[in-house]
């Protein structure tokens, strides 16, 4: 059976086994963000305590936050067998240079709704579950819209670039790059915020977020093998800056109590 097969199959059986373990550990406190905030279209409950309390729970325990790079943070998201079987599929579908894109950041990718719609849905139904909720929750970003999910890979031995320059993405507001196989942080591989904040490399299933328009950042070339990425560009439809996150007035809780009683 390929690796096609085998997620399709994991997703229709067993779901669950897709989802990082350390993840399923948090997951009624992600559905009570999609509950609370109704699904995510009720931007004024971010400003609650129990949002701000959700958070703190979250930091350290599920999520990395870097204070020398603003809204930057780490999570895990996929399990390692997830990983692997989707790690096999850049090499099924023969992922190659999007020549569309400059050559100093240009790595082997494919976009999954290209080869399979089933995958693709597959993935963006672990990022409505997962992702969309951690995001809102830490960086006020509510991004339904999923610009493009992508396979990419990039080698040592010269046939991709493995030493990409300083770069935004232009079609991302927010973007997410997940590692397939964090034993490349022993061969080298590396994340870097411009100018030098260094973030080393995920571990197998993490997530790396961060405002990929605005965010200038690079990935380290590997010294041996192949690094394998899924990545996610988003455009958000509500973006709050919860940086400089407060606690509301008495106006805004009157506002609170309206806002969230007629929901």
């Amino acid at each position: 059976m390929n690796s096609e097969k085998m997620l399709e199959k994991l997703w229709e059986t067993d779901p669950i086994s897709l989802i990082h373990p350390d993840t399923l550990e948090h997951f009624l406190l992600l559905q009570e963000i999609a509950s609370s905030s109704s699904n995510f279209k009720d931007s004024s409950w971010l400003l609650t305590d129990r949002a701000k309390e959700i958070r703190d729970l979250l930091t350290g325990s599920l999520v990395q936050v870097f204070p020398e790079a603003t809204n930057v943070f780490r999570f895990p998201v996929l399990s390692e067998e997830a990983c692997t079987l989707t790690g096999r599929l850049s090499e099924v579908y023969k992922a190659k240079p999007n020549k569309e894109e400059d050559p100093s950041y240009r790595i082997n990718e494919i976009l999954l709704k290209d080869e399979s719609q089933l995958l693709d849905d597959l993935y963006t139904g672990v990022y409505a579950a997962v992702v969309m909720p951690i995001l809102f929750v830490f960086s006020g970003v509510y991004s339904p819209v999923l610009n493009s999910i992508q396979l990419g890979n990039y080698n040592s031995d010269g046939t991709s670039s493995s030493n990409v320059s300083f770069h935004t993405d232009e079609d991302s507001d927010h973007s997410l790059v997940i590692e397939l196989d964090g034993s490349t942080k022993d061969r080298g591989a590396g994340f870097t915020i411009f100018p030098d904040v260094e973030l080393g490399v995920g571990k197998t299933g993490y997530a790396t977020a961060f405002s990929g328009r605005s965010t200038m950042h690079r990935s380290l070339p590997i010294n041996s093998g192949t690094r394998q990425i899924l990545v996610y560009w988003t455009s958000p439809v509500l973006n709050l800056d919860l940086v400089n996150w407060k606690k509301p007035n008495k106006t805004e809780e009157e506002q609170l109590e309206l806002d969230l009683g007629n929901t």
